[in-house]
């Protein structure tokens, strides 16, 4: 799955495992997470690390934190 924009859209229930490329430009970061991990959803993160980011840590099942 590929999310280009609208993250919220997304419909998380149908996914085993969602991967959120470039996770620092979502500001709705931490929402999102919090129901994909209630619904049992593998969660995949990468992105630098900043304000939205650093809510996921304890929340994603893989964080990758890009340095460039």
């Amino acid at each position: 799955m590929i999310v280009i924009d609208g993250l919220m859209l997304v419909n998380y229930k149908q996914y085993d495992t969602i991967v959120v490329n470039e996770a620092h430009k979502f500001p709705n970061l931490r929402v999102f997470a919090s129901l994909a991990k209630a619904a049992n959803v593998n969660l995949k993160i990468g992105g630098f690390l900043n304000e939205h980011t650093s809510k996921v840590l304890e929340i994603a099942d893989v964080v990758e934190k890009c340095t460039e």
